[in-house]
């Protein structure tokens, strides 16, 4: 395999990780600043705490759970594209730029965070 390849790889691998360490993070956050356990959680889910305790480690977490877990916790996940600074060695290299109405989501999306 090249060089190039394996980079790309290692890349692709990094984005996956980052974006489950940091829906984790944020899961873990919610659910301490209103005090839900994962055994609440998982009762209100109607799942078993077992269930619970691989969402919270990243285990088998798909967009159907984050849904889940934001109607038991009474909010809803929002996902935004946040283009890369530097978009080479992915497969959107030479790619044109982002499309303006994503500018305009991520404004939204902080408008509404700010207006809290």
């Amino acid at each position: 395999m090249s060089r190039k390849r394996t980079s790309s790889n290692e890349r692709r691998h990094f984005e996956q990780e980052l974006l489950i360490a940091r829906t984790i993070e944020t899961l873990a956050a919610l659910m301490n600043e209103a005090r839900v356990s994962q055994r609440e959680l998982a009762r209100r889910l109607g799942v078993s705490p077992s269930r619970v305790s691989q969402i919270v480690a990243g285990q088998n977490v798909t967009l159907r759970t984050l849904a889940d877990v934001g109607w038991a916790l009474g909010l809803r996940f929002a996902a935004v594209g946040v283009p890369f600074k530097d978009r080479a060695g992915t497969p959107a290299g030479d790619d044109a730029a982002s499309p303006e109405w994503l500018d305009a989501q991520r404004a939204r999306l902080a408008a509404s965070r700010d207006a809290r």
